[in-house]
């Protein structure tokens, strides 16, 4: 059966939270539909800046600790597989 977890990338300095599931780390479900539903609530709830729109460019340390992207993987038998991602984000600790 396949399983789809949708969670902020963590950078050196923070692992993110889904701040539209109660600040989890990250949320399993097994319907395709209802990850992308969970995936677009959170781009919309999220308070972190697009890193295309900072008005700096960050160092590669700044992006290693704060740049970070959500994510849907699929998880089937074990084996792990990015299907959708996010833009960049800046995550402040």
């Amino acid at each position: 059966m396949e399983h789809y977890a949708i969670t902020w990338m963590a950078t050196e300095s923070i692992t993110p939270q889904l701040v539209s599931r109660n600040n989890e780390i990250a949320v399993v479900c097994t319907d395709s539909d209802e990850a992308i539903s969970i995936f677009d609530q959170e781009l919309k709830s999220t308070s972190m800046s697009k890193s295309s729109d900072l008005d700096f460019k960050p160092s590669d340390k700044e992006c290693r600790q704060h740049l970070t992207h959500l994510m849907i993987i699929s998880i089937i038998e074990g084996e792990c597989e990015i299907v959708q991602e996010s833009e960049g984000y800046w995550a402040e600790f």
